[in-house]
């Protein structure tokens, strides 16, 4: 017997026992049939995973993104964010220089990071509000709005966006970078340096904000 549960909209999380009563007939040879009750328990686990909390919005830019990561292997930096899991009060963005054992937080406007320019090297992302594409400003320290036609035109098909995942979804997906990988899931965020050392986790997406 296969049962399968969708708990997809359950708002129920951590350890709960579903029992399931059953009722068996039987019937012999000779025409008897008698009836035989039992019950299967079963102890399940339901991941403690954030919902979406905004909306995502119908003209949402191409590379805006509910929740994922992006690696810069130049300085050795990796970029998580979490646009629609987050109020919009709140930093959606972080960056780690240190493999996320420490988080520094970006500009509140910071939706998504997209990637570094290819040849300049600038920083892009887009806006929380998923319709306008920013680039940070080296000279000033601030991120700019540019137009949606500046970017499309002269710099979509320069960016360097290889290094980039979507993590939406409770699928579990993992990056690999050189010999150092990245796990993301509906839980969080996991780190190992070599494929023979365990994951650490970095991130617990209901308390990262």
């Amino acid at each position: 017997m296969n049962i399968s549960l969708d708990t997809t909209n359950s708002l129920l999380r951590g350890d709960f026992t579903l029992e399931i009563p059953l009722k068996i007939s039987y019937q012999n040879s000779a025409g008897d049939t008698w009836n035989q009750y039992v019950s299967i328990k079963k102890v399940i686990t339901q991941s403690s995973n954030k919902s979406s909390i905004v909306r995502k919005s119908s003209e949402a830019l191409k590379g805006s993104y509910g929740r994922g990561i992006c690696l810069d292997e130049i300085e050795s930096s990796i970029y998580a964010c979490m646009n629609l899991y987050v109020e919009t009060h709140n930093t959606a963005c972080f960056k780690s220089t240190n493999y996320g054992e420490q988080w520094k937080r970006l500009d509140l406007r910071v939706g998504s990071i997209l990637g570094h320019h290819t040849f300049t090297r600038d920083l892009y992302g887009i806006h929380r509000n998923q319709k306008t594409y920013l680039t940070y400003d080296k000279t000033y320290r601030k991120w700019l709005v540019i137009t949606n036609d500046e970017f499309e035109t002269n710099i979509s098909n320069k960016l360097n966006d290889t290094t980039c995942l979507k993590l939406e979804g409770n699928n579990e997906q993992v990056f690999m970078f050189h010999t150092q990988q990245w796990m993301g899931n509906d839980t969080g965020l996991f780190y190992r340096k070599f494929p023979s050392e365990s994951w650490f986790q970095r991130v617990d997406w209901n308390t990262f904000s």
